[in-house]
């Protein structure tokens, strides 16, 4: 038996997607059989970006969205609406932006963690 890679099939998946649309209450995926799959901002619980070594010809960024299950969207002006999730996640409380400037500059294949619900900012400075 063929073991699955999952980061290939959430890949796979996303790149089908045929729209995007998100704003502060909700994410909704448009798939091409026309079905709406719609995830609510109030129940995301991580945000991490995958790159690849695939770019500049193929998709080379997906942001992972965790909800109840994972959902990855590709990064890309080909499918409308997906850029504007970075909009959105920028505005996340303790949005790790420092993680997200080595993100721009990765062309290999790696993960980054952005931003977790239960992340806390501390001060480790005892002044």
């Amino acid at each position: 038996m063929e073991k699955t890679n999952i980061f290939e099939e959430y890949k796979a998946n996303g790149l089908g997607i045929k729209k995007v649309e998100i704003d502060n209450e909700k994410l909704t995926i448009f798939w091409p059989d026309n079905r709406e799959e719609i995830f609510y901002m109030k129940d995301l619980r991580k945000v991490a970006i995958i790159t690849t070594d695939e770019g500049p010809f193929q998709p080379d960024l997906f942001w992972l969205m965790m909800f109840e299950f994972p959902i990855m969207v590709p990064s890309d002006e080909t499918i409308p609406g997906s850029l504007a999730i970075a909009d959105i996640m920028f505005e996340l409380p303790n949005f790790h932006y420092e993680k997200f400037i080595e993100v721009i500059f990765s062309t290999s294949n790696n993960a980054f963690e952005l931003w977790d619900r239960d992340f806390k900012i501390t001060n480790i400075n005892k002044n």
